[in-house]
């Protein structure tokens, strides 16, 4: 039983979207409190095809190791680098040493002021992570939480993805600026997709800081609030406009950084902030600041203003340097109104400001200090905008505004544009399935439906349902008078992202949606849905939510409302009929898309004005196949490791849940048992029975252990070079977060790179916890990887050989019964094989 509660661990725990599955995977980790270091490191060892790095300096060599372990794997990597970073950072020459013997190719910035970017891209794993922590020891890691750390919150982002992946290579070709530096063999070339840039991303020297930042300031009205948390503030031009701020009755709230007020090397700092608290006194009752208490340094650079509700979050100081001469990265979430991201980024980064500036953290630490200001009651904002010149004054918060600077900018997905051409814009991968409208024979249409010519449709042409004024049609109609179908071929067992290119007539709302059914179509877990001749259905609306724009043009959506739309699966691999019936009239589709690659996360273009015209490819043409590790691509390709014959869970029966190379091991039916776990009957579980180590209300075990007392071991095949996804279903005794953890351990595991991991006979071990994060809390059985965070993904298991191996599960806490073990290297690689909490998900 535990000792110790999870609200004081500082364990691999990240923030993530909990509201929106459209960003469940945008991920917030707070270096104050947590581990950050052990994600980005599980990024670079699990990444099988390219990571791009921005740095200014190395100060960890974990990391540099790290990325040295990707180059000898294959994996290719660029880096974009600063060498005036040595004079300052002596520790930054040798680690940029290691990485020159490595191989890595770099080029380093010559103009202006410095590379000020701290990220990483990773092509294979859809992810960008990047801050404004240096990739040093202290900035991802806290040596005390809560008391000795750096101030930084770590964004690992899929959604800005594209627009990181686009100015990278705009960068890696750019001559002018930049030098190749070392391993730089033959011409500079871009690697990834051109997509659009975000329009809530900021990119100095290219764009200038201030001079977006500095009219959100000045349009603040009376009555709002701005809260600052700045490392460097040597600039005039922010503080006159916080200061003309006060003047109108805005609230303010400075957490600034000593040492920077005391740094002789930069005293533009003092002089700044002095004027601050002159303006305090100024204005009363109007700006406090705040001083970092805690040991470390504050290195944040972030701002919020409340009564229009946007954040600004980067790399950028207020300095010269970080407007407009430095290579900087930062987000506005002043565009884009209505997203789910904005809101979310907002409340997760202010939530830990709040936290700071109230010295409220968990085990009680003082953070920040009263420094020359008085203190003043907690701020209130008004109930309605108070701004007259917004569009909604006198409306509910918050304000809105029109025109470029008003956050009523483009509302689209980002995404690829490619030109109206068949080859342009970004090439499908082989498991993507591209289907014409204007190729469908006549005599698969049916009702209403009808061709239109359209220059700027794929093929030049798309379907048409005119507008009759019809009332809107939903659930979906098993026996439609108008509809049309064609057909395509996919795999089994394998998730399909579908995309629709639609097209509303006049742009009318009520003319942008259509209903989306399949022959064999089913769910994640197996079951039907979404089927021809039934009422399920995918359904397509163009406007992105109910606060979306009005449609425009051509544009992408997916079956989701708002947020990103589930995942297609197919009951058999071969070939499959999509039917489309109308959901409101007035609809043209000149494209369908399913993908299992390249737009699995991604949009094939924006969701308004779009060119983007795809390769036709109905799938029967090869790439449909299985995805393992060594199958060469096909219409029924080999479907990767085979695994799963240490399969102990009975004969299965009705629909198998399982996918390609699944490992299905059911504990219950263990025959090497060592100490106190006992076969318990429950009719819940797999086969009618769990194995559990009954709640003695022991403490919890700190680490694995080289010959445990109370372990048990299984058997299984496996195959080498694949990564599994490693997944338990538990249950613990009394729904208590103190009986839900064991130690995981493996006979030949190994990690990426093929060094030994998680082995038995070592204390290393894989831990798996049911409750998904602090406070998340347990209801009755759960699936659960061996990640511990909300969304956080636990690290990938791989073996040295193919053939059997061994599975070793030792109590971390006593009190958990476990029914099912599953290692997937495909269908559940990337998606719960259930849920975690009252899960009825039982695999066979």
């Amino acid at each position: 039983m535990r000792t110790l509660g999870r609200a004081v661990m500082w364990m691999v725990v990240c923030c993530f979207a909990a509201a929106s599955s459209a960003h469940a995977q945008e991920r917030l980790c707070d270096a104050s409190a947590e581990n950050c270091r052990i994600p980005l490191i599980s990024l670079i060892d699990n990444e099988r095809v390219g990571i791009d790095v921005g740095v200014w300096f190395f100060k960890d060599d974990r990391f540099v190791q790290a990325l040295i372990r990707a180059q000898k794997r294959g994996v290719r990597i660029r880096m974009l680098m600063d060498t005036r970073a040595n004079a300052t950072y002596p520790e930054n020459g040798p680690e940029f040493e290691k990485l020159t013997a490595a191989g890595i190719p770099m080029r380093r910035r010559t103009a202006g002021d410095i590379l000020h970017w701290k990220l990483m891209i990773f092509d294979g794993q859809g992810v960008v992570e990047w801050s404004g922590a240096n990739f040093s020891p202290d900035a991802f890691v806290p040596y005390d939480p809560y008391t000795d750390y750096e101030d930084e919150v770590i964004y690992f982002s899929k959604q800005l993805l594209g627009s990181f992946m686009t100015l990278f290579d705009d960068i890696w070709t750019n001559t002018k600026d930049y030098a190749n530096y070392n391993n730089i063999n033959g011409p500079l070339t871009r690697v990834h997709p051109t997509f659009p840039i975000d329009p809530r991303l900021n990119f100095p020297p290219k764009n200038s800081y201030q001079d977006r930042l500095v009219p959100l300031i000045d349009r603040e009205p009376k009555g709002g609030l701005i809260d600052v948390d700045m490392y460097r503030i040597t600039l005039a031009r922010p503080v006159d406009a916080l200061i003309r701020a006060a003047a109108r009755g805005v609230r303010m709230r400075l957490y600034l950084e000593p040492n920077e007020y005391a740094n002789p090397n930069r005293p533009g700092n003092k002089v700044q902030m002095d004027r601050l608290v002159a303006a305090a006194q100024k204005y009363p009752g109007t700006i406090e600041i705040r001083m970092r208490a805690h040991k470390g340094l504050n290195h944040q650079k972030t701002v919020w203003l409340h009564s229009q509700h946007i954040v600004v979050f980067g790399t950028s100081n207020w300095s010269d340097a970080s407007d407009d001469n430095q290579l900087e990265a930062n987000l506005f979430t002043d565009k884009l109104i209505g997203d789910p991201l904005n809101d979310f980024i907002f409340a997760e980064l202010h939530r830990i400001f709040v936290r700071k500036w109230n010295n409220t953290a968990p085990d009680g630490s003082i953070e920040t200090i009263a420094w020359k200001t008085p203190t003043l009651p907690p701020p209130t904002l008004p109930n309605t905008c108070t701004d007259t010149t917004a569009t909604n004054y006198g409306g509910p918060l918050p304000c809105v505004y029109p025109g470029p600077g008003g956050g009523t900018g483009p509302t689209g997905p980002t995404g690829p544009t490619g030109p109206t051409g068949p080859t342009g814009g970004t090439t499908p991968g082989a498991d993507t399935v591209v289907l014409w409208t204007s190729s469908v024979p006549a005599g698969n249409l049916h009702g209403t439906w009808q061709p239109q010519s359209d220059a700027v449709a794929a093929g030049g042409g798309a379907l048409w349902n005119p507008d009759a004024g019809q009332t809107k049609i939903t659930p979906a109609l098993a026996t439609p008078a108008s509809y049309f179908e064609a057909t395509f071929t996919a795999s089994a067992n394998k998730p399909y992202h579908l995309w629709v290119r639609m097209r509303s007539q006049n742009d009318a709302y009520a003319n942008d949606s259509i209903h989306v059914q399949f022959s064999d179509a089913v769910t994640s877990t197996g079951t039907p849905a979404m089927r021809v001749d039934s009422t399920s259905s995918a359904e397509i609306v163009l406007q992105d939510g109910s606060g979306g724009a009005a449609p425009l043009g051509w544009g992408w959506a997916d079956n989701g409302w708002g947020v990103a739309g589930a995942n297609i699966f197919f009951e058999t691999t071969g070939t499959h009929t999509i039917r489309i019936q109308q959901r409101e009239d007035g609809a043209m589709v000149d494209q369908i898309v399913l993908s299992s690659d390249t737009f699995l996360s991604a949009s094939p273009g924006p969701r308004r004005n779009d060119v983007t015209i795809l390769p036709a490819n109905d799938g029967s043409s090869g790439g449909t196949g299985g995805t393992g590790p060594t199958g060469p691509t096909g219409p029924t390709g080999p479907t990767g490791p085979t695994g799963g014959t240490g399969s102990t869970c009975g004969t299965p029966s009705g629909i198998s849940t399982l996918g390609p190379g699944d490992v299905l091991l059911c504990p219950a039916a263990a025959t090497v048992i060592v100490g106190d776990w006992t076969v318990n009957a429950d009719a819940t579980a797999a086969t009618g029975a769990s194995l559990l180590n009954p709640n003695r209300g022991a403490a919890r075990v700190a680490a694995a252990s080289v010959s445990p007392p109370n372990y048990f071991e299984m058997t299984f095949n496996a195959t080498a070079g694949a990564g599994y996804r490693l997944w338990l279903r538990g249950m613990a005794t009394a729904d208590n977060w103190a009986n839900d953890s064991v130690f995981i351990q493996f006979s030949d595991s190994v990690d990426a790179s093929g060094l030994p991991t998680y082995q038995i006979g070592t204390t290393d071990a894989t831990n798996f916890n049911l409750e998904v994060c602090s406070g998340c809390g347990i209801q009755a059985w759960g699936w659960e990887d061996n990640g511990w965070g909300v969304g956080v993904a636990g690290p990938l298991i791989y073996f040295a050989t193919t053939g059997t191996h061994m599975i070793r599960v030792q109590v971390r806490e006593d009190g958990l019964a476990i029914d099912q073990i599953l290692l997937s290297p495909d269908k559940y690689k990337l998606q719960s094989p259930g849920f975690t909490k009252n899960d009825t998900t039982i695999l066979q």
